[in-house]
């Protein structure tokens, strides 16, 4: 059951992707929604916008404040 718009991870931000320092969302939290995405030398969290379910949970779990909605990553979405 879809909520609302799908969490996106903001990967300018997110120090897995920039340094491979974090992997609190992938090693901690359970959401089926996450994985693992390689993406040349770099790799790091991915959100499956199909899977996702809009909950918001993922906000609470993530130290950097990187997973944010699809709406707010254009600038359209509402704070948290």
């Amino acid at each position: 059951m879809k909520w609302i718009d799908p969490c996106v991870i903001v990967e300018a931000d997110c120090a897995s992707w920039k340094s491979g320092k974090c992997n609190v969302c992938i090693d901690h939290f359970g959401c089926v929604a996450f994985y693992w995405r390689h993406e040349g030398e770099r790799a790091g969290p991915q959100i499956d916008e199909a899977m996702c379910t809009g909950c918001r949970l993922c906000f609470q779990v993530c130290p950097l404040n990187v997973i944010v909605d699809v709406d707010e990553q254009t600038g359209t979405g509402s704070e948290r």
